[in-house]
């Protein structure tokens, strides 16, 4: 639902700009810091249900086609509000135009949405930013940020006790008895090159940090490692 997510997106943006006015800074310099570049970050979570909803495995050349498609909406659209915010109220106090549009992510943007920062400005030096998730993802039983699923099933043991859990999916099959799909696929079934193309295609979509675990199977060599990073 691209109508409803365009909502969310936009209402998260006013939403977290106004958090950094209605926050409390317990020194002067961290309340200064944080209005001259006025840096907020949105997310995303459930990333691998909604290609478990498209019947794409997760790390394949469709999937970052599809990831890509639907990150590039979300900057978009959080750039477009932030520059309506800008309008409205004005940008961050430390925005310089010439600068500004020289940075390597700015340039990346359509031509459009460059036009408009020139002519206006913008609101938040920053407005995305992927962070990990992992336990608020367990509130909405969706899977974490831009992970994959973590486990088809496992048992989690914390502070608040021992729960069992089975994905929906998975669990229909055991009950059907079907074979699972090649699609419908968790950390153990990818490998670390699958998970840091997914990486590789949400970075070049995000203006801050990016979340993201690599898991390597046993046996991983320091070699192995410095080639993948490389």
């Amino acid at each position: 639902d691209w109508v409803k997510m365009e909502n969310v997106i936009r209402l998260g943006i006013r939403f977290l700009d106004d958090v950094l006015d209605a926050s409390s800074y317990t020194l002067q310099e961290n309340q200064l810091s944080a209005q001259n570049s006025r840096r907020i970050g949105i997310g995303v979570m459930g990333l691998a249900e909604y290609l478990f909803s498209k019947k794409i495995r997760y790390g394949s050349q469709e999937s970052l086609r599809e990831i890509e498609r639907v990150m590039k909406f979300i900057r978009d659209t959080a750039y477009d509000e932030s520059v309506n915010l800008s309008i409205e109220k004005g940008s961050f106090p430390k925005f310089e135009s010439i600068q500004y549009g020289k940075a390597h992510f700015i340039r990346t943007l359509p031509a459009i949405a460059r036009l408009r920062i020139k002519e206006n400005g913008i609101r938040n030096c920053t407005t995305m930013a992927i962070a990990p998730t992992g336990t608020i993802s367990l509130l909405p039983d969706v899977t974490s940020a831009i992970e994959p699923l973590f486990s088809k099933a496992y048992r989690r043991d914390d502070r608040v006790g021992s729960r069992v859990y089975v994905h929906p999916i998975y669990k229909s099959l055991l009950e059907s008895g079907e074979p699972c799909p090649d699609w419908m696929v968790d950390t153990s079934d990818l490998t670390a090159q699958d998970h840091l193309s997914v990486q590789a295609v949400c970075g070049s979509m995000c203006d801050a940090g990016v979340s993201k675990t690599i898991n390597c199977p046993k046996g991983t060599t320091a070699n192995d490692l410095s080639k993948l990073l490389l």
